[in-house]
Parts: C-alpha cells; structure tokens; sequence
C-alpha cells in the first residue's frame, strides 16, 4: 500500500512534469493516434482486396497489431523513461541515492519518470 501511495504521487509528478507545454503534449497526443489510424486504415485496406496473408485474417492481425501496441505501450510509458536515465545516474555517481532508499530500486527507477506521450499506444492496444 505504501508503494501504491508512492506510485500514485509519482505519476502526478510525470503528469505536471509532461504538461508543463501543453500545446505540444496535445499535438504529440494527435500525432501519435493519427499513426495508429493510419496503421489501421492500412490494414484494413490490405484485408479489403483480399482474405487472408500469409495464412492471417484481418482479425489475427488487428489482435496482434493490439497486442504489440499494449506492451509497447507499457514498455514506453512506464519503463523506458527510467532506464534511459540509469546511464545518466552511474555516469553522475548518483545512483547510490536510489539505492540506499527504502524503496526498491527497480521499482523506483521504472516509476520515477512516467511518459504519458505514449499513452495512446497503451489504450489503443486494449481497445484493439
């Protein structure tokens, strides 16, 4: 429970932290759904000519396509952000401060910056 609290004030953190130039967070947001209708505009035009590739439905695909936007989605939303600044934090000789916290270090560094810009990735991956 502690760790969920913890959590939680984090992501308010990366959420402020994110929005800080909102007009480019909701332009990044619009660009990134326009991807991912015209990856699915492309699919369903491919399936319209013809019913199968390769031995795949337009279903099968669409359900890979969701899955691979899911955990992309998870991985660059709430994992990549922290791992990326792990070089920055041995290069510094900070990460000694990370782990003598209480909290554990992995958790910490996967939770410590959240990017919200690939949030879309995340739901369209559920939705699909």
């Amino acid at each position: 429970m502690k760790n969920f609290k913890k959590l939680m004030y984090l992501i308010r953190i990366s959420l402020v932290a994110s929005m800080i130039y909102r007009a480019n967070f909701w332009f990044e947001i619009g660009a990134l759904i326009l991807h991912i209708g015209t990856y699915l505009i492309t699919v369903f035009i491919l399936f319209f000519y013809t019913k199968s590739i390769a031995g795949w439905n337009r279903e099968e695909v669409i359900l890979m396509i969701g899955l691979s936007y899911f955990s992309g989605g998870i991985f660059l939303t709430f994992i990549k952000p922290g791992l990326d600044k792990l070089p920055d934090y041995i290069h510094e000789g900070n990460l000694d401060i990370y782990l003598l916290k209480p909290t554990p270090i992995l958790f910490y560094l996967i939770s410590s910056s959240i990017n919200f810009l690939f949030l879309p990735y995340l739901f369209s991956g559920l939705l699909l």
